[in-house]
């Protein structure tokens, strides 16, 4: 049946509650550096195990909001979801609270946060002498919600410094590690107020809803106007072989980006913030290393650069195609990966992994700033393939699909962590990669392809 009605999405203000449950998602990029530090007791496995679980429940909320459509596009809805994101926020106060808290307890609450990294994904009509330039529209829309990532990542380490809330951030929880933030190095000993991510995160979402109450800001107009069709023709999408190969290129791209974003400040501690004495092939001893430069100094620039290369990649791909541009990012992920396999390699079974840091950290903005690219030159891709009518189903289940990553990538690290192999898992991902750049030239750059570098 027809639709006849038009839904108003991604206001302003639903566009900044999706920046604020990005936000809380990735509040636990830093939080497991933050636990890893005042809890020594749990293993870089368990802390990665949560990102995973975390990972879990944003891909089946993007599922969700697919299955349900242009319901899941209402203003309506989107109001609906802000005042749910305050459950999150409220089990952040409340438990984080208490510095004995268990494992299960976090990962309940690491399940719930999750459940804010559903991104609404809707496309407007573009009249037919726009599509040229429509790589960078999609590219500079896309990166808006990068915002969370940074605001989190920058934000969270700073929150939980000091006791903002006065009695309201509850007993503070004591480093037994070194750790820091953007500004330098916090050391051991240090209190810190968890419980102050969640009162952030609360004040942002109540000020968003009661600014829905006030008419100059509930009548703001809409970002994006989904164009609407019947209501089966969404499912002829996975009719067509495009709709998959695209979902696994996305995935090679934003699942990188989003995956590598939520592990990067913890993987930086558990290579570079440890040191490990090897005797005969054996471990022997871990210690805290003290001369490491801090991960949470510099986590937050990897994701920043990938934001910002998204706009860069839109218009790479107007100009050039949009498989072409990803072949060539898919090929600058696998060198990436490749040089940080190394580094990772040499970083585990070194006294002195501080020496290797720079390199890893230059290893992988190449990674952030070619998946950001990538992102936005396979939506290009997508915008050539498919007719208007289905383009914006289609963007919203790839982006579903590559979620994923935020579950396949802390998975790996987690198990490569406790085998004591993470230079297995980096190796692992530039394969994917060298795989992916294969699918791209045989079936979009090959002369007589059905779509010839779309």
């Amino acid at each position: 049946m027809q639709a006849t009605t038009t839904p108003l999405v991604l206001d302003k203000l639903t566009t900044a509650s999706i920046i604020t449950g990005t936000a809380m998602w990735m509040s636990w990029s830093v939080l497991v550096v933050l636990l890893s530090a005042a809890m020594p007791e749990f293993t870089v496995s368990q802390l990665f195990g949560l990102l995973a679980l975390s990972g879990v429940a944003a891909t089946l909320a993007h599922l969700l909001l697919f299955a349900l459509g242009d319901k899941a596009m209402q203003a309506s809805f989107a109001q609906a979801a802000t005042v749910l994101l305050l459950i999150p926020a409220i089990g952040l106060i409340w438990l984080l609270q208490d510095s004995t808290i268990s494992y299960s307890s976090l990962l309940l609450l690491a399940f719930i946060c999750g459940l804010g990294g559903a991104q609404f994904m809707a496309l407007g009509d573009t009249p037919q002498h726009q599509r040229s330039q429509l790589g960078w529209c999609l590219g500079v829309n896309a990166s808006v919600l990068g915002i969370g990532i940074i605001l989190a990542q920058v934000s969270v380490p700073v929150l939980t410094a000091m006791p903002w809330a006065g009695e309201l951030s509850g007993m503070p929880w004591t480093t037994r590690a070194a750790t820091g933030n953007m500004l330098g190095n916090i050391a051991a000993g240090t209190p810190m107020w968890l419980a102050n991510v969640g009162w952030f995160m609360a004040l942002a979402l109540l000020v968003i809803i009661v600014l829905r109450q006030v008419p100059l800001w509930s009548s703001s107009a809409p970002m994006y106007v989904p164009r609407r069709t019947r209501s089966f023709a969404r499912y002829l999408i996975f009719r067509n072989k495009h709709t998959w190969l695209m979902a696994l290129l996305y995935l090679m791209a934003f699942g990188s980006f989003i995956g590598f974003a939520i592990t990067f400040p913890l993987s930086l501690q558990f290579l570079f913030g440890l040191s490990r004495v090897w005797e005969g092939g054996e471990l022997i001893q871990v210690v805290s290393n003290d001369h490491a430069p801090n991960a949470l100094t510099y986590a937050w620039i990897g994701p920043l650069l990938g934001v910002l290369a998204r706009p860069l990649g839109g218009w790479l791909a107007d100009q050039f195609g949009g498989a072409r541009v990803a072949q060539w990012c898919a090929l600058a992920l696998a060198v990436g990966c490749s040089i940080a396999a190394l580094v990772a390699y040499q970083a585990f079974y070194s006294r002195t992994p501080e020496t290797s840091f720079l390199s890893y950290i230059l290893a992988f903005l190449l990674i952030f700033i070619a998946s950001g690219i990538a992102s936005s030159a396979i939506f290009k891709a997508i915008s050539e393939i498919f007719p208007p009518e289905q383009l914006g189903t289609v963007l919203r289940w790839v982006v579903a699909l590559a979620s994923t990553g935020a579950i396949y990538i802390p998975l790996l690290w987690s198990l490569h962590s406790a085998t004591a192999t993470p230079a297995f898992a980096l190796l692992g991902f530039a394969a994917f990669y060298v795989i992916c750049a294969g699918i791209i030239h045989w079936i979009y750059l090959r002369r007589h392809s059905e779509f010839y570098n779309p």
